[in-house]
């Protein structure tokens, strides 16, 4: 409360803080499922595409046209899934999409025979006819849909000269299964398809961790990329990071996160209950705090930024960052507030100024009434000298009671008057 001109007394809006600390504790419990999810389904995707390529790598070389073509459509299965599971400004999108337009689809529209007649021949010239094609196909390709498009047809006129030039003249000869698969190798190369496919797994994993620091300085991002991914950290990519939601979140939760559970439950920022936190750190150090939690959580993310680019199939690291997940967001959740709010019968007024204030709206999350009945739940500061007082000594003002939802003062002289409200949960801890 504040004097005003004339002798007069004004009060102060009643505090909320309890109420806003507890819907950011909510969101980030929320925010931080939502992370490990989105991980779980990322790191499905990266693997899965990743056992796709393999596939393509390892698969027996055709021993005739018709073969060739099945191989082609299980690619053309594989690329189309791609394609449907990302989003289309995706670097793994765009290389799906240029593998297929560039080397599967102008195959494809080959029949069996015409494959044959394509790999029938000296294998240096036909490996030297697709190599020309998709190498065209590439380069144009690159400069947007419009090129990709010609790239496509040229793909398509080498195939079918091939096709028609030499049909009559190899109709005897051995197709030759390997140039085909070197021809389909050296196309999925240059796609870039596993390459593309490890950087958007890395910026994934960024979304979550990327320091501010290196969001807001290009030059040290940088480093923050594993070697084999750095041809993709372009200016455009660059200039588009942004602090992971980890950081940010470990930021937004305050100093509280920087305490032990004991510590928490003293806290004048009126966490309650610590039971729910003490079970959610069962079997990990008595010191441990939200704080450590996440640091732990985000460094797990950080080695297997490059761990799971050499060996996707680490699952121990997945299994961490899925555990540090859910024990973050067990102890964030499980922080609870009470919410303290004052309200007043009037907020100014001449001396001697009688008002009523009450703790109507105040919320105790341990779900029992706030109720001085077995011992003062209410601690009233009604001067604003920063003290909670068990009894009052002041000549400026007089009051009923001092630990009770409901205190009725008269403030004597004219002056500034800031009162505070401090509630204990009912939970014994």
């Amino acid at each position: 409360m504040e004097g005003i001109p004339g002798g007069g007394i004004r009060g102060a809006a009643p505090t909320l803080d309890g109420i806003t600390q507890q819907r950011i504790y909510n969101l980030a419990g929320l925010e931080i499922r939502s992370s490990a999810q989105q991980f779980a389904n990322a790191y499905q995707l990266y693997t899965g595409i990743h056992g796709g390529i393999q596939a393509i790598r390892v698969a027996t070389a055709p021993q005739n046209g018709n073969e060739a073509r099945g191989l082609l459509r299980e690619i053309e299965t594989f690329l189309k899934s791609i394609q449907s599971r990302t989003d289309p400004l995706t670097h793994t999108h765009r290389a799906a999409r240029r593998f297929f337009n560039d080397f599967v689809q102008p195959n494809l529209e080959l029949t069996g025979r015409g494959l044959e007649s394509l790999f029938s021949f000296n294998p240096t010239q036909a490996q030297a006819a697709v190599v020309r094609a998709q190498g065209f196909g590439g380069a144009v390709g690159s400069a947007g849909e419009e090129a990709a498009d010609a790239a496509t047809r040229a793909a398509r006129g080498v195939s079918d000269a091939i096709e028609a030039g030499v049909n009559a003249t190899t109709e005897s000869a051995p197709f030759k299964g390997d140039a085909f698969k070197t021809a389909l190798i050296a196309a999925l190369d240059e796609s870039a398809l596993e390459t593309a496919n490890k950087f958007d797994f890395v910026q994934l994993i960024n979304k979550f961790v990327l320091p501010k620091e290196v969001s807001q300085d290009p030059q040290v991002a940088i480093p923050e990329y594993p070697e084999e991914v750095r041809a993709f950290v372009t200016p455009q990519v660059l200039g588009t990071l942004d602090p992971g939601t980890l950081v940010l979140l470990e930021e937004a939760l305050g100093p509280i996160i920087g305490m032990r559970p004991e510590e928490i439950a003293q806290d004048s920022g009126g966490v309650t209950s610590i039971e729910d936190l003490q079970r959610a750190l069962e079997n990990i150090r008595p010191d441990f705090t939200v704080g450590d939690a996440f640091k732990e959580t985000i460094d797990s993310f950080k080695t297997a930024r490059s761990v799971l680019l050499e060996e996707p199939d680490a699952v121990d690291h997945i299994v961490k960052i899925s555990k540090d997940l859910q024990r973050l967001y067990t102890m964030v959740r499980d922080i609870k507030f009470v919410s303290a709010r004052i309200n007043s019968t009037a907020r100014e007024g001449n001396a001697p100024f009688a008002v009523q204030f009450d703790s109507l709206g105040s919320i105790d999350p341990s779900g029992k009434t706030i109720t001085d009945a077995d011992g003062p739940q209410h601690f009233w500061d009604l001067n604003g000298n920063g003290t909670f007082e068990d009894k009052l000594d002041d000549n400026d003002f007089t009051c009923e009671e001092l630990h009770a939802a409901t205190v009725t003062c008269v403030y004597k002289n004219p002056g500034t008057y800031r009162v505070s409200l401090s509630i204990k949960s009912s939970e014994p801890q």
